[in-house]
């Protein structure tokens, strides 16, 4: 199952945790990349990531301040069809890449109010 994140605007910027979660005492500085691409997905929440999810470009992902991990911003949103969007996230350590889970978020119509 695939985490939801939550929805946004189109034309929002969106942006998400990927927090480090450490095994067998890793810590973040082993890392040696994190990449995440973004995946459209279609009108309904998927369940797993499937090879005809059209690649919409890569993420860029930054060290996080706090070094527990990673912020993750997708590319601008400006022109997006409206659906699900999937992160599809990729770590390398010590030469090996390891696939992380996959998280999912909403893109909906930007709400517009009129001037008071």
């Amino acid at each position: 199952m695939i985490e939801l994140l939550g929805s946004y605007s189109r034309g929002s910027l969106v942006r998400f945790a990927l927090n480090f979660s450490a095994t067998e005492g890793e810590k973040p500085a082993d890392i040696e990349l994190v990449e995440a691409d973004l995946r459209f997905a279609g009108s309904e929440k998927p369940e797993t990531i499937t090879a005809d999810m059209l690649l919409v470009g890569p993420c860029l992902v930054e060290v996080r301040s706090d070094d527990a991990g990673w912020i993750a911003t997708a590319p601008a949103t400006d022109d997006f069809s409206l659906g699900f969007y999937v992160i599809d996230l990729r770590l390398t350590v010590a030469g090996e890449v390891t696939i992380g889970p996959p998280a999912t978020f909403q893109l909906t119509e930007a709400v517009t109010r009129r001037a008071a």
